[in-house]
């Protein structure tokens, strides 16, 4: 049978080598500045020559859809009407067909619409419309190819 042996637990703490840490400290930084003032040599500024662009056309700006109070507009001609007078507005229900509105689908494809138009489209809508009309909203712009959405919010401004 083995006897447990008690380790010898040592009061001092271990040494750490600090003279060799210096040592490669210096050896490290010796080839830093080597490096740096090696790779500086023959390089002139003023010879840079920035890239430029060679793009032909301007992008277009995102269709704009304007959810308020006045209805919906489509680049800041009114398409569909919302029945205002009490908030929450609502959609008429007769404008909606499985979740789509129809009646927005051709402003939202011009005639010039191809596959190689823009796909995203800036929503803008009052912070108080509802789920009941963003919703048919967004699934018909989905249906209309669009495939990213930026949204922006207006709200009341703010009484002093």
């Amino acid at each position: 049978m083995k006897r447990r042996q008690r380790r010898r637990v040592s009061a001092e703490p271990p040494e750490l080598p600090l003279a060799a840490m210096v040592d490669m400290m210096v050896n490290v930084l010796i080839f830093l500045l080597a490096l740096y003032g090696s790779s500086l040599a023959g390089f002139d500024p003023n010879q840079v020559q920035l890239p430029a662009s060679s793009a032909q056309q301007t992008p277009k700006d995102p269709v704009q859809l304007v959810i308020s109070s006045a209805g919906i507009l489509v680049d800041g001609k009114p398409i569909v009407p919302l029945q205002a007078g009490t908030e929450p507005w609502t959609l008429d229900s007769a404008l909606v067909e499985d979740g789509l509105i129809p009646s927005l689908i051709p402003s939202l494809r011009p005639t010039g619409f191809t596959a190689d138009s823009p796909t995203s489209i800036q929503i803008v809508c009052d912070k108080r419309i509802r789920w009941e009309i963003l919703g048919p909203v967004t699934r018909t712009l989905q249906s209309a190819r669009y495939e990213k959405f930026r949204f922006i919010v207006m709200g009341e401004a703010e009484k002093k």
